[in-house]
């Protein structure tokens, strides 16, 4: 009686022995698999001295990208002004169009303004080959080619230096100084002198104020304007007041007031311009 109740139970409790071995080698096997010495882990450990940096970034609150005094930017611009017509202007009510662009390493500008009975086309390349945390200097050439329907064709032509100097967020001031060529041929002289040619120099002064709540004021005094180029004693002060809506929208309000000898005791007023500029940035 006892030897067949011990069969019984061998043969009862011998398929599960079975089973329970061979699901010990899967478990087993299965370990061993995952510690495999070739096994790359999806996420690598942290470089020791990135652990070190990070908490001194979040007490400091600084990080690698500071914003940069000298902007990038491209931009439209479109101007439409007022002159007192005292000067050699022949028109009143005037327009332009611009493009600019300026980034770390080239400024470059180009427009076209129209006024009854004169046309004005100026493009300006600067390039900065010496770029500093707070200043750039550079060097460009301005040409400019001016049409008076009646009287004129000029071509303007300024090689020069340029130096732009930030020393803070609220504060810029940029000079420039040009050596002046001017070619120009008068309609009634030109078959009897088809070229006048003049040399010169011309001076560009200009102090940038950048105000609480998104205004700013410059002021500058200028020997040559944007689409006006005459000798260096006929000077211009000018006085603008902008304002940016946001990244892409200014306004800018320009009032200019143009002397004759500025640099003599001979000097008197000569005209005035007024303009209202809207730019685009993009």
């Amino acid at each position: 009686m006892l030897k067949k109740i011990v069969v019984i139970a061998v043969l009862l409790f011998t398929p599960f022995y079975l089973s329970s071995q061979t699901l010990g080698g899967d478990v087993k096997s299965s370990r061993e698999s995952a510690f495999d010495s070739d096994f790359t882990p999806a996420a690598s450990p942290v470089n020791d001295s990135v652990i070190e940096s990070a908490p001194d970034e979040k007490i400091s609150g600084e990080t690698s990208d500071k914003k940069s005094l000298f902007p990038e930017f491209r931009a439209m611009e479109f101007c439409a002004g007022y002159n007192t017509g005292a000067a050699f202007e022949t028109y009143r009510f005037f327009g332009s169009l611009h493009f600019l662009l300026d980034n770390e390493k080239i400024r470059f500008w180009t427009g076209l303004q129209y006024g009854p009975g004169n046309v004005d086309f100026t493009n300006t390349i600067v390039y900065w080959p010496l770029r500093f945390t707070h200043v750039k200097v550079g060097i460009g050439l301005v040409y400019n080619l001016e049409f008076f329907s009646d009287i004129s064709m000029t071509n303007n032509l300024l090689p020069g230096i340029y130096v732009d100097y930030r020393p803070c967020s609220w504060f810029s001031f940029d000079a420039s100084t040009s050596f002046f060529i001017k070619a120009r041929t008068i309609y009634v002289i030109a078959d009897t002198v088809p070229l006048l040619m003049n040399y010169s120099a011309a001076l560009g002064l200009n102090f940038n104020f950048y105000l609480p709540y998104n205004f700013g004021l410059s002021i500058g005094l200028n020997s040559s304007e944007d689409f006006r180029y005459y000798v260096l004693g006929a000077s211009s002060f000018s006085a603008t007041i902008s304002y940016t809506l946001n990244q892409a929208w200014s306004f800018y309000f320009t009032g200019t007031a143009r002397y004759v000898d500025f640099f003599t005791l001979s000097s008197a007023y000569e005209d005035a311009e007024f303009k209202l500029s809207v730019r685009f940035a993009f």
